[in-house]
């Protein structure tokens, strides 16, 4: 049998060996939640940083987006200012040509010869013929190649040619050097390599 002082050393061992696994115990928990927090803490921290990589790239593509819009929209500006500019040059030429042209001596022969051709091609009671102010010397001949036409000068017309307006039967047959003039440029634009398409 045991004595008691025996008995109170295991008593105290047993309590101390309790105490141990306990502790064993509880340090094991901390540990087991610490080792959960840490890592709930990690997950949290690497979205957070996830969530703001994810938002600095969208403010990098946002802003690359912005200046190259930026940039291609100031490309097309300057282009088009080119292409207007060499435009403009070669218009003025061509009609610095065509002044030439209605200021020389074959003008009135090609005058006469268009106004017949449209005499034939079209069926007119009591045409108008509007010419520039300087063509009003030939109205007789105008008058020969329109039959029954009425001369009168314009001021829409600068360079040349003319207009007939044919109020009876409501047309108008507009063959001024201006007006052909500005619709070639359409043209010009179309097979000079000058159009600007999408950048």
């Amino acid at each position: 049998m045991l004595s008691t002082e025996e008995k109170l050393f295991e008593f105290k061992k047993s309590i101390r060996r309790e105490i141990e696994r306990e502790t064993a115990r509880i340090n094991c928990d901390i540990e087991s939640y610490r080792h959960a927090q840490m890592e709930a803490l990690e997950d949290e921290v690497l979205s957070e940083c996830y969530r703001t990589i994810q938002a600095a790239v969208a403010q990098i593509r946002m802003e690359y987006t912005t200046q190259r819009s930026q940039a291609l929209g100031e490309m097309r500006r300057h282009l088009l200012r080119q292409r207007d500019e060499h435009a403009g040059a070669v218009f003025e030429k061509v009609k610095e040509k065509l002044r030439a042209f209605a200021s020389g001596a074959e003008y009135p022969a090609w005058l006469e010869k268009k106004l017949s051709a449209a005499a034939k091609e079209y069926r007119m009671r009591k045409p108008v013929l509007y010419v520039r102010e300087a063509d009003l010397p030939l109205r007789a001949a105008l008058e020969k190649a329109l039959p029954g036409c009425e001369v009168r000068a314009s001021s829409e017309i600068a360079t040349g040619g003319f207009i007939i307006e044919e109020p009876e039967l409501s047309y108008v047959i507009n063959e001024s050097l201006d007006s052909i003039l500005n619709e070639q440029k359409e043209w010009f634009f179309s097979n000079s390599g000058l159009r600007m398409s999408q950048l």
